[in-house]
């Protein structure tokens, strides 16, 4: 008879999960020695009444921790949604935008208390949430035959994910279509959260009760090298020519910052290309190392549905360089900029000016400039759903840019 008995798969997955069960009710996890007890937990080594082996307590820990560390069974964080809004904020930072003629076109603000969010990802699954509620679960805001288009990033895939969540009945809406502003650049890693515009799409057909009349998918790479390719695969999408025929009426959209946590520059830095990024690999690095040699915040660049656009410092700033320098890193940054644009495949800023409702989605205090940059656009933006961090650094870049 064996005294070193081994527990199945199965049979170290209820272990773990027993000792783990009493945090649930914030209690200390259950002892080793109450577990061997349990006749669960016995190893059979023969029929009869007695032929259950009581393990040792080093095996039932032993057991524990191979169950964890194979992966069988793991703890997550719950992500907390906090969606409280502050009125308070809403009005100042309305009053600011307007006194600097930023929001010609808003109706809509929603400022969400994010002190309590511990990272990007609470900070955006509050705006999505409040953003749902606002619009969607308190008003009625789509209509029968509306066409909704989505971006990509956590800013609309926090909005259709608080909309799945939120919603106690589907919507009840006829010939509805769903369009996908940019090409997909396929998230890396387990821990990567999908929120190219084609998912955020596809999630947002589970809102509406008869499905959708209508999926208008891009189903493509972000980036080509061969600029044939490009238009040619661009004329097979909504993107394309029949865009006029297709213009929606509303589109989800977000906004970022080429820096920490962006899928573009996570590329530059690994230093091996992948093949979906593979196009842009190179003007990627040559964009983040020359910002690095300028010394300023990785907001210079902003990206809005993954084409972008420089915010160059305001003058009196301090480069690591000299301004001579400074200026020539200038125009290098710009012709790379260029060349990145010219080999995505997304929505530009022309197709976007010829929409009549853009919801910008975009929270955190690093992401105070591209907002405003966004803002500046001359795009029809009639609600901003953002951070109060975010507000509170943009009333400060305003104040700061008139003195």
């Amino acid at each position: 008879m064996s005294r070193n008995p081994r527990y199945s798969l199965q049979e170290r997955i209820k272990l773990a999960l027993a000792w783990a069960e009493p945090l649930k009710m914030g209690n200390k996890p259950e002892k080793y020695e109450n577990l061997r007890k349990m006749d669960q937990f016995k190893v059979k080594v023969s029929d009869g009444p007695d032929g259950r082996l009581l393990v040792s307590t080093k095996t039932i820990e032993s057991s524990i921790y191979s169950a964890f560390k194979d992966g069988l069974v793991r703890i997550e964080a719950q992500d907390i949604v906090h969606r409280q809004r502050v009125p308070s904020i809403e009005q100042q930072l309305r009053d600011k935008l307007s006194e600097n003629d930023r929001i010609p076109h808003l109706r809509g603000l929603i400022v969400v208390d994010d002190s309590e969010a511990i990272n990007s990802n609470q900070t955006h699954l509050g705006l999505g949430y409040a953003l749902a509620e606002n619009l969607v679960v308190e008003s009625q805001y789509f209509r029968h035959g509306d066409r909704i288009a989505l971006g990509s990033g956590r800013g609309p895939w926090s909005f259709v994910e608080g909309c799945q969540k939120l919603l106690s009945d589907k919507l009840h809406l006829d010939n509805i279509t769903l369009l996908s502003l940019t090409g997909d650049v396929y998230p890396e890693g387990v821990d990567k959260i999908f929120v190219d515009a084609d998912f955020n799409v596809g999630l947002m057909c589970r809102c509406f009760s008869g499905g959708v009349s209508n999926q208008e998918m891009i189903s493509r790479p972000i980036a080509f090298d061969d600029k044939d390719e490009l238009i040619k695969s661009k004329k097979n999408t909504w993107l394309g020519p029949s865009f006029k025929d297709n213009i929606p009426t509303h589109a989800f959209i977000g906004v970022g910052f080429l820096g920490d946590g962006h899928r573009f520059y996570i590329e530059a830095k690994s230093g091996t290309p992948t093949k979906i990024l593979n196009p842009i690999h190179q003007p990627l690095v040559k964009i983040i190392t020359l910002i690095e040699e300028l010394g300023v915040d990785q907001t210079l660049i902003t990206d809005i549905c993954h084409r972008f656009s420089m915010h160059w410092p305001p003058a009196g700033t301090k480069f690591s360089v000299s301004d001579e320098r400074a200026k020539e890193i200038k125009d290098e940054i710009q012709e790379h900029i260029d060349t990145i644009n010219s080999k995505v495949l997304t929505v530009n800023l022309e197709q976007l000016k010829q929409i009549d409702n853009i919801i910008l989605i975009a929270g955190s205090k690093m992401k105070a400039q591209p907002i405003l940059d966004t803002l500046k656009e001359d795009l029809k933006i009639t609600t901003l759903c953002t951070s109060a961090s975010a507000a509170n650094e943009m009333m400060a870049i305003l104040d700061s840019s008139k003195n």
